[in-house]
């Protein structure tokens, strides 16, 4: 059985549910603006990032959805190959 295929904005609102679960916080906190640095968020956000970068999101999409700075996500991927793996 196949997986649907989801458009990338349904992806992170897919893995924004999963990952705020996980962290206990909402998911409006994960995108909040201004940028928050509240326990678990910036976690939260590192981990949204790196599935949206195992599910094949080029960097600079993941940036523009998330509405993070290039710059921001680079350095929560820092490390991380395009599969989203540690290398």
């Amino acid at each position: 059985m196949h997986e649907p295929t989801l458009t990338p904005r349904a992806l992170l609102h897919a893995i924004l549910g999963e990952v705020a679960r996980k962290y206990a916080i909402a998911p409006e906190a994960i995108m909040e603006r201004p940028v928050t640095h509240a326990p678990g968020v910036v976690q939260a956000r590192v981990e949204v990032a790196t599935r949206l970068l195992a599910r094949g999101i080029p960097k600079v999409q993941i940036a523009r959805m998330m509405k993070l700075h290039g710059n921001t996500v680079r350095v929560y991927l820092a490390g991380h190959s395009k599969e989203g793996v540690p290398s």
